[in-house]
């Protein structure tokens, strides 16, 4: 019995790495689509697009538009890696519900890491759709009301973080 307890713990492990992950590059991208809407200048009542960062942020959207299938199909085997038994159902039961990631314990911890949840915002509430989407949930350090709050962009070392804390 402890091998399969270690066993689904390392699944679990792997489940929330990668949902983090896809998380993280939603954000992102959700976050390089703002810069690009606010990338126009007001003229009177034109816009007229800055072109140099128009062509900046479409450039830096195509290259992370690879790893959001790929990241949705590691949190897909991770998830299908839970065996059949009351865990998984849980798991998918919890899921059902767009709102999911609102259960009191997870706003706590993104309100910890000072996330929108600290600041009373409702971004995190906000993301919630009809149905469940992978890759909608709390801050990462990608979220474009928490990059605009702290005054600067994550580092690289800040995007490798949840690696750090659950090595592979």
């Amino acid at each position: 019995m402890p091998c399969a307890h270690k066993h689904a713990r390392g699944i679990l492990v792997d489940i929330i790495i990668a949902e983090h992950e896809l998380r993280m590059h939603s954000q992102w991208q959700e976050r390089i689509k703002r810069k690009l809407e606010s990338s126009c200048t007001t003229t009177g009542n034109l816009k007229s697009p800055n072109e140099k960062l128009v062509k900046e942020f479409h450039s830096e959207l195509y290259k992370l538009l690879p790893e959001a299938s790929e990241l949705s199909r590691k949190l897909y085997e991770a998830e299908s890696m839970l065996p059949a038994n009351p865990l998984k159902r849980n798991y998918e039961d919890n899921r059902k519900d767009p709102k999911w990631y609102m259960r009191k314990e997870l706003v706590a911890d993104c309100a910890g890491r000072n996330g929108c949840c600290s600041r009373g915002c409702g971004c995190c509430a906000l993301r919630a759709t009809e149905s469940y989407e992978r890759g909608v949930g709390h801050c990462t350090v990608e979220c474009s009301c928490c990059v605009s709050f702290r005054g600067f962009e994550p580092s690289p070392m800040e995007r490798q973080e949840i690696k750090f804390w659950y090595p592979e």
